[in-house]
This record gives C-alpha cells, sequence and structure tokens, in this order.
C-alpha cells in the first residue's frame, strides 16, 4: 500500500518550471518562424513601402501644383541622423519645396530644409526601369543610390527623373515603372508620363 501512494504521489507532480520554460521557448520559435513565413508570402515590407512612396507621390504633386516647385527623392539610408529625423536604417523619401518669396521686391526662390520620412526596411529591393530601358536598383547594398521626382507646375506631368549613382554621377530620364520586392512578391508601381498619374500593381 504505501508503494502505491508513492506512485500517485509521483503521477501528480505536474509540470516542473523547467518543462514550462522549454515548452513556452518551443512555442515562441513557431511563432516566429510561422510570421516569417507569412512575411515572405505576402510581401508585407514591399507592399508597406510601394504604398508609403505612393502616397508621397502624390503630395509631391500636390506640393508642386501649388507652390513653386518641389522634390521627392528616394534612397536608402544606413546611417540614422537624429537631427534629420533619420532614427533608423532603411527607405526614406527626402522632399524638398522651393517657394516663391512674395515679402520680396523680386520673385525670389526660397529652398526649405529637407524633410525625412522612412518609408520602408532594409528587407525591400527597389529597381527602376526607365523609358529608354535602363535599370537602376536602391537597396542596402547600393545605398548611395538614388532617384529624384517632380511634376511640371503647370499640367502635373512627370519631368525626367534623376537618378544619381554612389559615385555622384547623375543622369536623367523618365520612369516607366518602379518595383519594390521583398521575400517573394513583388509590388509595382507604374508611372503615366504625360498625365502624372501612376498605379499599383502586384
Amino acid at each position: 500500500m504505501k508503494i502505491g501512494r508513492r506512485n500517485n504521489k509521483l503521477n501528480n507532480a505536474g509540470i516542473s518550471l523547467v518543462e514550462l520554460i522549454v515548452v513556452i521557448a518551443i512555442m515562441a520559435v513557431l511563432v516566429g518562424l510561422i510570421g516569417f513565413s507569412l512575411s515572405l508570402l505576402t510581401g508585407s515590407h514591399a507592399r508597406e513601402c510601394a504604398q508609403k512612396v505612393s502616397a508621397e507621390m502624390d503630395s509631391t504633386k500636390t506640393g508642386c501644383m501649388s507652390r513653386f516647385e518641389e522634390y521627392m527623392e528616394l534612397k536608402y539610408i544606413d546611417t540614422p541622423d537624429i537631427n534629420k529625423g533619420i532614427d533608423r536604417k532603411g527607405f526614406y523619401t527626402v522632399r524638398t519645396v522651393k517657394t516663391i518669396n512674395n515679402q520680396a521686391q523680386s520673385a525670389d526662390i526660397i529652398n526649405s530644409d529637407p524633410v525625412y520620412k522612412y518609408v520602408g526596411s532594409s528587407k525591400v529591393k527597389v529597381e527602376i526601369t526607365t523609358d529608354s530601358g535602363s535599370t537602376y536598383t536602391i537597396d542596402k547594398d547600393n545605398a548611395g543610390e538614388s532617384v529624384v521626382i517632380t511634376y511640371d507646375r503647370s499640367s502635373g506631368a512627370y519631368k525626367k527623373a534623376t537618378f544619381t549613382s554612389a559615385s555622384g554621377v547623375s543622369s536623367e530620364d523618365y520612369i516607366s515603372q518602379m518595383q519594390f520586392k521583398s521575400g517573394l512578391r513583388t509590388y509595382t508601381i507604374k508611372f503615366v508620363t504625360d498625365t502624372g498619374k501612376h498605379s499599383i500593381e502586384n
């Protein structure tokens, strides 16, 4: 009888603290793997970056139509600078406005300070194709590359974009599309030069 009672106590001992920690650790790993797999399948980073860049382009066009001139630069920044509002590595749009000084007797042009806005993580790769067939890549491996987009003030049409290489060499061309790639998905912004309109496709 004594042996039977001892076995009963052992069977009802429950889960030890070490076993509980092991189970929690396994669950955390599984949740992480599921999240990573979903990110690969949905391309959430690419979608978010494309949507934010699209919104910034719309705002830039509105600014161009209402002010003297406005520019939007897209670039990858790998060195945070809190003074500029750059709090992490990733893709940023840099918007600069030229306004006419109505206070002056002449129409002096005033350049505003550039405004930096985070639009995408380092997991995204941006590939830009021009009307002439050239391709430019901006990502963490091409952090020195950038593209500047602006619009015609009177018509709202796209002007030629300015591409700048890591070495500082610049060239101009019209953009036909901008692809945002992450994981297994690609989101594409299609440009319509004459109207200054664009659309997102996937």
